[in-house]
């Protein structure tokens, strides 16, 4: 009798310790698995993003989590449309419990480009519109803008061949609708041929040349001339072989005067100056003036009589 009753209560004990074991384990791997795999909870907090702006990652989702927590971004690059970004969160240990999310963004681009240039453009004279715009850049979030994309308002108002300042305004809009305008001062200046015109026409004059238009004045004098190249033509067919200079405005307006240079003189090195001129250069001339029906006329017999500048080059041929 009394040995079934300590049977029984060893019975009791051996059962109370194996549910308290049971009991104990299973508390032990809820602890384990509270630890190992979290709960976690992500909810997006921005649905709408400005392209060109830099997001933290906890300004766009939520995170909630019973554990330290840490995220990893796989999105793409923030482009004025819709993004799909996927965000793995995973406890700080970085283990194996992570939860992967996926959310849609809407990118906008709610800023304007930017027209960076001087408030006076200079160019010369006989330019074009294109002239005026490469000395603008664009600046724009997405660079898919270029200096080609302005638009200008009032182009026609702009004459390149006459110097002055013209007002225009210059409009740009980038692919999401934002746009700019700018005013800006178009100046046409001289062109560098002009400019170098006027100096070898004034260093002509300090040498004492006068102007082809003022050689009908001076018949009969030796002076030195100075005047623009109009036509040169080499006549076989006529008496003498001669090569005519047309200096000025010979044609039609007989306001110049007309260079003669005969076969008989034109050796090699004459030839080699003959041969190098064309229209537009500026000429000197040396030489007594004659008048032949009325124009002004100098017969060179020697090429130490005459000097050539080509206006588009920096150096002169004599």
């Amino acid at each position: 009798m009394i040995n079934a009753d300590k049977n029984d209560r060893f019975k009791r004990i051996a059962l109370i310790i194996i549910c308290s074991a049971i009991f104990i384990t299973a508390i032990s791997l809820g602890i384990v698995k509270a630890v190992l795999y979290p709960s976690i909870t992500v909810e997006q907090k921005l649905t709408t993003l400005e392209f060109g702006h830099l997001y933290k990652v906890n300004d766009l989702v939520n995170v909630d989590s019973d554990t330290d927590i840490s995220i990893e971004d796989y999105g793409n690059s923030f482009q004025p449309d819709n993004l799909e970004d996927t965000y793995l969160v995973f406890n700080a240990k970085k283990n194996k419990s992570q939860k992967s999310v996926q959310y849609v963004f809407s990118v906008v681009d709610k800023t304007a480009p930017s027209i960076i240039c001087d408030d006076e453009i200079h160019v010369e004279k006989y330019s074009e519109i294109d002239d005026v715009l490469s000395q603008c850049q664009v600046e724009d979030n997405a660079y898919s803008l270029f200096s080609y994309d302005i638009q200008v308002e009032n182009e026609d108002s702009i004459d390149f061949y006459t110097e002055g300042k013209y007002p225009i305004k210059l409009s740009l809009s980038d692919y999401s609708g934002n746009s700019v305008e700018k005013d800006i001062v178009v100046v046409v200046d001289k062109s560098k041929e002009e400019i170098r015109r006027e100096k070898i026409y004034e260093q002509a004059k300090k040498n004492g040349c006068i102007l082809a238009e003022k050689a009908s004045g001076h018949i009969g004098e030796y002076r030195s001339v100075v005047g623009d190249v109009n036509s040169i033509s080499f006549r076989p067919d006529v008496n003498g072989q001669p090569t005519f200079i047309n200096v000025s405005d010979f044609y039609p307006a007989y306001s110049g005067m007309q260079i003669v240079i005969w076969g008989s003189d034109m050796n090699s090195e004459m030839r080699k100056i003959c041969k190098n001129i064309e229209s537009g250069d500026i000429i000197e001339v040396k030489g007594t003036i004659k008048s032949y029906k009325g124009i002004p006329e100098i017969i060179v017999r020697s090429a130490k009589s005459i000097k050539v500048h080509k206006v588009s080059e920096s150096s002169d041929s004599e």
